[in-house]
């Protein structure tokens, strides 16, 4: 299983001031996915950003979406995927589609 260290950004609705953050190393995706859906739903909070600090944020094969241009693209992660994620490591990644549709609606919303 590919571990990776991420730092995670909350907000915790109180502006500059209540944002909190936390570097762990994640099991996986889905134990990031996890962690930050506990987080959400115990909290109340919204994530902010997610920085990966070491390792890929997916393993060959795994599907996974991002936001180009408002869309949501679908996408399977490959030895290009690592390319491209070593050129641009703070790209946005989604590994579950709605929670990349929320983003890109709010995306769109705020600047309409």
């Amino acid at each position: 299983m590919l571990k990776y260290n991420c730092t995670i950004e909350f907000e915790s609705g109180a502006g500059r001031t209540g944002t909190w953050r936390v570097t762990k190393t994640f099991n996986g995706l889905r134990h990031l996915d996890n962690y930050t859906n506990y987080i959400l739903r115990t909290k109340g909070w919204h994530m902010d950003e997610c920085y990966v600090n070491s390792g890929y944020p997916f393993t060959k094969g795994e599907t996974y979406y991002t936001i180009e241009n408002g869309e949501v693209v679908t996408w399977k992660w490959e030895k290009a995927s690592e390319i491209l994620h070593d050129l641009n490591p703070n790209k946005g990644y989604y590994y579950d589609k709605s929670a990349a549709i929320d983003c890109a609606q709010r995306i769109v919303n705020n600047f309409s």
